[in-house]
């Protein structure tokens, strides 16, 4: 799902048509500043109260005063959550202050709540979305950033009011109406908060094919709904109305009319996705340097219950379409790859919920995601 000028210039020379929106409507509304700047413009769109600052202008008692403590500052561009931070005394926001003065940044109040995280795609046919999940951030040992987002739990969406559902579509479905008049095409990700009055407010965009995008897919197509995937590639395709109908309908539900169609997906949107019942959890690199692979355990289903561990996955198969209901998969990077600080190199799928009842990890992906870190090693560092 990378969005890159290089990307575009390489592809424009070979003559390949990209299905994917341009570097440029994407830097537009998921940068923080733009976005902010877009978000404002729409209406009625519950957000937290957010400003845009240049950090040497900023006093700590004063933000604490407009927006709350914490406060919340975001750099334009950010990755995963790394560029999220929450500011809880005036020595950090004095460090920030030194090192970037002229830094504009995005400042908002901190909401107390859950994060959550929607997928959804902005086509002719209008906005349509899905697989709204618990967003996984900052759990450990995934990672010790407190900001990072590091899984998603689908199956923790079914506990949701119906009221919340509710704001959820409406939030969506603005910001969805609203891009595509501004020229935007195709999937993109919000990021939202649920307070503990059952408030919904967003967050940001993720203007792009979210990285839930793959497991998505396969769990709408296992609940044999259409994939916000087709129609993003519908979009990008161009096809006309009689193709999309063509190509869209499921011989056991058909749609004879683009009427029937938008039926089908009006009733897969009013769940949000809240039918599927699975997760991933995330493992980022979370030492001081890059690390090598070394390679121990490899990619493969292996069984939930084998506290055990056993090197040798009971099958090689690699997608969460060929798991039971006891199982996980594992994915993990390739023998001697390096991985930066930050950067994933294992993931964890499985139906159910990757977490208990407090929000931590199930003892056994704890296993797991201790075995790889232990198998793997830290490259040395020069000054």
């Amino acid at each position: 799902f990378k969005i890159a000028p290089n990307i575009e210039r390489t592809a424009q020379a070979l003559g390949i048509q990209l299905l994917n929106t341009t570097s440029q409507q994407n830097q537009r509304f998921e940068n923080k500043i733009p976005q902010l700047e877009f978000l404002k413009e729409l209406d009625n769109i519950p957000l937290p109260k957010s400003e845009i600052y240049l950090l040497g202008d900023t006093d700590h008692q004063k933000l604490i005063s407009e927006f709350s403590d914490p406060y919340v500052i975001q750099f334009d561009r950010g990755h995963t959550g790394t560029g999220t931070l929450f500011i809880r005394s005036e020595d950090e926001l004095e460090d920030l202050k030194s090192a970037f003065p002229k830094r504009p940044v995005r400042i908002s109040q901190y909401i107390e709540g859950e994060a959550w995280t929607l997928n959804a795609v902005s086509t002719r046919w209008g906005t349509h979305y899905g697989g709204l999940s618990y967003q996984i951030t900052g759990v450990e040992p995934l990672t010790r950033v407190s900001g990072a987002t590091v899984g998603n739990d689908w199956s923790r969406a079914h506990s949701l009011p119906d009221n919340t559902i509710s704001q959820i579509a409406m939030i969506t479905k603005k910001v969805g109406d609203g891009l595509f008049e501004e020229g935007f095409r195709g999937l993109f990700g919000l990021d939202l908060i649920v307070d503990d009055k059952e408030k919904a407010f967003l967050i940001e965009i993720n203007a792009r094919q979210p990285a839930s995008t793959g497991m998505h897919t396969k769990l709408m197509l296992k609940n044999q709904q259409i994939p916000l995937q087709l129609l993003h590639i519908a979009e990008f395709l161009g096809l006309t109305d009689s193709e999309l109908i063509q190509n869209m309908t499921d011989r056991s539900r058909p749609a004879h009319s683009l009427t029937k169609l938008q039926d089908q997906l009006s009733e897969q949107d009013r769940s949000l996705g809240r039918d599927i019942n699975a997760s991933q959890c995330i493992l980022r690199n979370s030492a001081s340097g890059n690390i090598t692979i070394a390679g121990d355990l490899g990619s493969g289903i292996y069984d939930r219950t084998d506290r055990d561990l056993s090197e040798q996955a009971i099958d090689d198969r690699y997608s969460i379409d060929h798991l039971d209901e006891d199982e996980f998969l594992l994915i993990t990077a390739t023998e001697g790859r390096i991985v930066t600080p930050g950067t994933e190199y294992a993931r964890i799928q499985t139906y159910g919920s990757v977490l208990d009842n407090s929000g931590k990890l199930l003892p056994v992906l704890v296993d797991i995601i201790n075995k790889l870190k232990g198998s793997t090693h830290e490259e040395a560092t020069t000054t």
